[in-house]
């Protein structure tokens, strides 16, 4: 991953920010997500909402707090389009959190009513 891509970051005091993603920074172009993740300090994901085939999905890493830097990345799948977003703290986390929610419910019922996978559950539900 070259290192001028751009991410986001948020902190609940002073909102969006776009800003390079130096994740990558003096990495080797084939380096994956999970091996910069490890050497820029994140730990595995703490927490993964949404289905990875899916609409929407997204994983969250954290870092120790003695470690500088924002204090979680996350990993956003919205459409097939990934976004890195760095997080400041965890109110800040919380807060984007609370807004991804919508977005992953009506993932979650786009995901169950194609396809006709709502008529499977309830005929399986009526079978019982």
């Amino acid at each position: 991953m070259p290192n001028e891509l751009k991410s986001w970051s948020y902190d609940l005091r002073s909102g969006w920010s776009e800003i390079e993603d130096t994740l990558w920074s003096g990495l080797p172009d084939d380096t994956g997500l999970e091996d910069a993740l490890k050497q820029a300090g994140y730990k595995d994901d703490v927490i993964t909402l949404g289905q990875m085939d899916s609409s929407v999905y997204l994983e969250v890493y954290a870092k120790d707090a003695q470690v500088p830097g924002p204090r979680y990345f996350i990993s956003l799948e919205l459409s097939g389009r990934g976004e890195n977003i760095y997080v400041a703290n965890l109110p800040s986390l919380l807060a984007l959190l609370k807004d991804f929610a919508p977005l992953l419910q009506a993932g979650l019922l786009r995901e169950l009513t194609s396809g006709y996978q709502l008529l499977d559950l309830l005929a399986q539900s009526l079978q019982k």
